[in-house]
């Protein structure tokens, strides 16, 4: 009998140090995953967080402050008339994306030198326009002339 009892005391003994321990590992566990949860906003912060809008410390959002339109037109008898690119063949989309792209190559008159060729019009003079609208209002324009064709 005291030896069946040393050997509950023993196994009581390992069941509360296991209980122990295991306490000790869910403590250990909660204040890890608590350091992480701290921790891990600021981890992410150049990385994941960024490409989130509404993310922590997020920027508010901001409008495009202003668009560019460019506008081909072309003198006759010193009356200025806009060009319209289906006189050329050429859907007006791509036309404008084309004047977009020659302007910031800084190759303006090339394109009004293909723009020109490409129709039979008897103009003086092509120029190419860029307007500038300020907050999606007509109000607020900037109208440049930023090429001349002279025939």
């Amino acid at each position: 009998m005291h030896c069946e009892r040393k050997i509950l005391v023993l196994v009581q003994s390992i069941l509360l140090i296991k209980l122990y321990t295991m306490g000790n590992k869910l403590k250990y566990f909660i204040i890890t995953i608590t350091l992480i949860l701290i921790i891990l906003p600021f981890i992410l912060l150049t990385d994941l967080f960024p490409f989130l809008r509404f993310g922590m410390f997020a920027e508010p959002i901001t409008e495009e402050v202003q668009k560019e339109k460019f506008i081909v037109s072309y003198l006759i008898n010193n009356k200025e008339t806009e060009f319209n690119p289906k006189e050329a063949g050429i859907g007006e989309s791509t036309f404008y994306y084309l004047a977009r792209n020659y302007y910031y190559r800084k190759e303006a008159n090339k394109f009004l030198e293909k723009t020109a060729n490409s129709v039979t019009v008897n103009a003086s003079e092509w120029r190419l326009k860029k307007i500038v609208l300020r907050d999606d209002k007509q109000l607020k324009t900037d109208t440049t002339i930023v090429a001349r064709l002279s025939l």
